[in-house]
């Protein structure tokens, strides 16, 4: 796990390589042409993962083809799901640069107490409708927990040779006992 921003783990991950560090930059790779490598038995292949940071044209120019394969999650992905990409290509079209999360979150915040504003009544009653709400929004699945914090399902992002960063088809959430419930 690499905590920091895309550029400075760019410049981290030849020197891992440098040090015999061995990276899976690949989903499966050939372990047989590793022992060759080694002459016998390869060192174990590491992971690289991130957070948020890592989503960045210099993660990818810095680091190459090493960068291939890594794994890190950011709170929103344009191509995730319609909603995501219907808001990216409206706030493209009005404001004339791609959204990040914090536009991303605005918009699903605004949405959400519009909402629950809609069916009238006081403070009460409104935050009564955004407990109960199930919001489907740029961010897929989002709902208000009872300790009023707004739980949503990060995506999991990779680096694919010739794509660049794109999104992990694997869907994490079926297999994640603690992700939480109707998510």
């Amino acid at each position: 796990y690499i905590p920091d921003g895309g550029g400075r783990a760019g410049l981290i991950l030849p020197f891992l390589k440098y040090w015999d560090i061995e990276l899976r930059t690949a989903r499966w790779q050939d372990r047989g042409a590793l022992a060759a490598k080694y002459q016998g038995e390869p060192p174990p292949l590491v992971q690289v993962i991130g957070s948020s940071g890592f989503n960045s044209r210099a993660f990818l120019r810095r680091a190459g083809d090493l960068a291939s394969n890594a794994l890190f999650v950011d709170a929103f992905w344009p191509q995730a799901n319609p909603a995501a990409e219907a808001f990216a290509q409206a706030y493209q079209a009005k404001t004339g640069r791609p959204p990040n999360a914090l536009a991303a979150h605005a918009h699903d915040a605004t949405l959400m107490l519009a909402r629950a504003a809609a069916g009238g009544g006081d403070r009460a009653a409104v935050r009564a409708a955004l407990a109960a709400a199930r919001h489907q929004g740029v961010f897929g699945p989002v709902r208000v927990q009872p300790d009023g914090d707004v739980a949503f399902w990060p995506v999991l992002l990779t680096v694919m040779p010739g794509h660049g960063i794109t999104l992990r088809q694997d869907d994490l959430r079926a297999q994640d006992a603690d992700a939480p419930e109707g998510m």
